[in-house]
């Protein structure tokens, strides 16, 4: 742990602000660059939403919750988005395709390492600067095998969220039982 006190601080600043090098006096200056000392080992996060009065602070990197003041736990809310699945151009399987069909998604097999439960949403569009639907949300458990879906849309991302206590998750390869559908919507 480094601590850098007051005096120190103020020492550094009029040494830098010295107009003829390190051999002459220092140049005066009216105040002190401040005092700072590390006390966390994990940064401090803060809340962006008023709660009752007061933006509650947690620590950062440290456990899977906010602790609040009052002793209660709220989880840390925690997504992710994939890239797009589309047969318009480049293909799921990475290969140019060219084919303006829709994705139709039947099955997915996650492979998490998980406490608790993910949510699943399904993000689709026809174009590439249309609106993005959002299907209804599938919850991915740790004993689930498979999630059939059946959904389809042109261009279609899939994201994973979880937002309970003490929730976590690590994916591994997920598989995905992809097929054409429809044609151009």
């Amino acid at each position: 742990m480094q601590t850098l006190t007051k005096t120190a601080v103020c020492d550094i600043a009029r040494t830098v602000v010295g107009e003829g090098g390190l051999n002459s006096p220092p140049y005066s200056i009216p105040r002190c660059c401040g005092y700072f000392e590390q006390v966390f080992a994990h940064p401090v996060w803060a809340s962006s939403v008023n709660e009752g009065g007061g933006y509650p602070l947690w620590q950062h990197e440290y456990g899977w919750c906010q602790l609040w003041n009052n002793g209660d736990q709220k989880g840390i809310p925690s997504h992710f988005t994939t890239g797009d699945l589309s047969w318009c151009g480049v293909g799921p399987n990475g290969q140019w395709m060219g084919l303006d069909r829709q994705v139709l998604l039947s099955r997915l097999e996650p492979d998490f390492k998980m406490t608790g439960t993910l949510k699943l949403e399904i993000l689709s569009r026809d174009y590439a600067q249309g609106l993005t639907q959002t299907s209804k949300h599938s919850v991915i458990a740790p004993q689930t095998d498979k999630l059939d879906l059946r959904a389809q849309g042109r261009e279609m991302r899939l994201r994973f969220s979880c937002e309970d206590v003490d929730d976590t998750y690590e994916m591994g390869k997920i598989l995905l039982t992809l097929d054409f559908g429809e044609g151009r919507a």
